[in-house]
């Protein structure tokens, strides 16, 4: 997530940029959202930008200093956490939208550790309260 980031501001090119982060959660899904007007990607370069070692914007590489191995390891980190891929929305000088979703997973270990701090938590809110 924090690639996506760096990315937005690392490839904006105007004066006054602007860059929007948001996470949503829904029951057990959480959508995270990167969104900048910088300097956007064409669509040709779309397709291939999740490829190790890629680099969009050929003009610009002098500009923009990098490996091209950040975006194809985010999308390989957003997978190992359940996401189906980081999906990007961008138009050419007018900005990007990388964006995934992960669906966590009830498990019971987890739900029996949380039900032992709730019990803690209550056990000391009434302790307290006496």
């Amino acid at each position: 997530f924090s690639n996506l980031i760096s990315n937005a501001v690392k490839y904006n090119d105007k004066t006054t940029g602007e860059i929007s982060i948001s996470v949503e959660e829904t029951p057990r899904v959480f959508e995270f959202t990167v969104k900048d007007n910088g300097i956007g990607i064409d669509p040709e370069d779309q397709k291939s930008l999740f490829t190790y070692f890629y680099q969009a914007a050929a003009e610009k590489k002098r500009l923009f200093a990098g490996t091209g191995l950040g975006l194809a390891i985010s999308d390989r980190l957003a997978k190992a956490m359940g996401a189906e891929r980081i999906f990007v929305k961008s138009e050419k000088d007018k900005g990007s939208e990388f964006y995934f979703s992960v669906r966590l997973k009830k498990s019971e270990q987890s739900s029996k550790a949380f039900q032992n701090q709730n019990d803690d938590f209550s056990k000391t809110a009434v302790k307290n309260n006496q």
